[in-house]
């Protein structure tokens, strides 16, 4: 019920008064965070005390498994060429497909997928920028 009224009435703000975009879009930042719509950190980080998922240090065991999995899906022969075939076909639609801004902009948007994904990766397998088990 709260939650309603919260909203209707930053609608009503946002809608009727005389705001800036930027105080537009900071009071519709602190609604979004307020009411937890939107994860407004990164889900996955390091700090200084270590690997951070959805802003929790995780347990030893957890660590452990996560980077075993993580270092298993690096290593599967099915997945790499998957990830490759796929940015194949971004860069194909991009460069030689394209027939309007959005599909450029698709293609893009694969092909920081892609390298999102295996960097993401790395981090949870902890393995460096070269690819090699920092062990």
């Amino acid at each position: 019920m709260w939650n309603r009224l919260a909203v209707s009435m930053a609608n009503y703000a946002l809608a009727r008064s005389n705001l800036t975009i930027e105080q537009r879009n900071s009071l519709t930042m602190h609604i979004m965070d307020g009411i937890g719509a939107l994860p407004f950190n990164d889900i996955i980080y390091v700090s200084d005390e270590g690997l951070v998922i959805n802003n929790r240090s995780l347990s030893v065991d957890e660590m452990r498994q996560l980077r075993e999995s993580a270092g298993a899906a690096l290593n599967n022969q099915a997945l790499t060429l998957i990830r490759q075939q796929a940015t194949y076909e971004a860069i194909t639609l991009g460069v030689h497909k394209v027939q309007s801004e959005k599909e450029l902009l698709f293609a893009r948007a694969a092909i920081w997928f892609g390298s999102v994904v295996e960097a993401k990766l790395k981090i949870l397998a902890q393995r460096s920028e070269l690819g090699t088990p920092q062990d």
